[in-house]
């Protein structure tokens, strides 16, 4: 389980994104080595409708609507990895907007991607600079 903020250096966020970042490589890493004898799948979500932005100390209304808004049904998020995973698929996203949403970010130089990572995180997650 890894996430599209896997394709983002994030500031204020650095371990998780690094963390992510680490699993999906390792996930394409594997894959491409065992290919022949395992399936190895990373799932990159979006936004999922967890505690993670209550946890990460978010408040800001705007953003928490823009989260749930945005934010996959955990529930309805099992079964259609499940169905992808036996399809082998080596990454998975859950919807067209992520898959859409990763593509874009492959075209933006990694420090653009902070410094509007950045921005966005300075607005809601209310950190000081």
């Amino acid at each position: 389980m890894s996430s599209l903020v896997a394709l983002i250096p994030t500031p204020f966020f650095a371990v998780y994104s690094a963390t992510k970042s680490y699993i999906l490589h390792l996930s394409r890493a594997l894959a491409a080595e065992w290919k022949k004898q395992l399936t190895v799948s990373c799932l990159l979500p979006g936004y999922m409708r967890t505690g993670f932005d209550t946890n990460a100390g978010i408040t800001d209304p705007n953003y928490l609507r823009l989260s749930s808004t945005l934010g996959h049904d955990t529930i309805k998020v099992a079964p259609f990895v499940v169905k992808q995973i036996l399809k082998r698929k080596p990454i998975i996203y859950l919807s067209t907007g992520d898959w859409w949403t990763s593509q874009f970010l492959s075209l933006i130089p990694p420090r653009l991607r902070a410094l509007g990572a950045r921005m966005f995180l300075k607005r809601f997650a209310q950190k000081q600079v």
